[in-house]
């Protein structure tokens, strides 16, 4: 799942990390029959990769001191398959706050309901002058949304940090090697129990 917002505000003339644009990405991943195994989430510039794992995965230590491994914020619960979760989100900063299950009993009165489309449909949005155009450029990055803080972070060698990113182009580390869609990334962080 993914949630975009118009804008992380700036919060003052010298804020590294306000723009145009900004994403949250929330991931769940799943045992065969539906069962939550762990979520994670980044921001859509890849970074504040957290975990939340379920009692049904234990995380396996860094093999080196130095490598970012995985920050877990927050264990949940173990869940059913249609289980509901709550996301806490920051208003301005859009950092996920704290994860929690929603009490079917005590649902506030009001809720505000998010359309969820197919990602495949939103890949492309209306132009006014050439029927759907990608929001991503040919380098997966989305236009306008460069961030300040790539003038600390070009050296880590990660193009543009900040800036807002297609799939395929999280990495997810600055020390180190890690993407959001790896393949192996759950089976080297995490061993399951069941």
């Amino acid at each position: 799942y993914t949630a975009w917002f118009p804008e992380r505000p700036r919060s003052g003339p010298l804020d590294l990390l306000g723009g145009h644009l900004d994403a949250l990405v929330w991931r769940v991943t799943v045992l065969p029959d539906g069962t939550p195994l762990v979520f994670d989430s980044i921001h859509g510039c890849g970074c504040y990769h957290f975990f939340f794992p379920t009692p049904l995965v234990r995380a396996r230590p860094p093999p080196h001191a130095l490598e970012e491994w995985l920050f877990v914020p927050q264990t949940l619960p173990a869940l059913d398959a249609d289980a509901r979760l709550r996301l806490r989100v920051a208003s301005a900063t859009h950092y996920l706050e704290r994860v929690g299950v929603v009490d079917e009993d005590r649902r506030p009165a009001s809720l505000r309901r998010y359309a969820l489309l197919p990602e495949a449909l939103l890949r492309s949005l209306p132009h006014p002058s050439d029927g759907r155009r990608s929001l991503f450029g040919p380098d997966g990055m989305v236009a306008g949304t460069e961030r300040r803080e790539r003038f600390l972070f070009w050296p880590m060698g990660i193009l543009d940090p900040g800036a807002m990113r297609q799939w395929g182009h999280h990495a997810t580390a600055f020390v180190g090697r890690r993407h959001f869609d790896d393949a192996r990334l759950f089976d080297l962080r995490f061993e399951a129990l069941r």
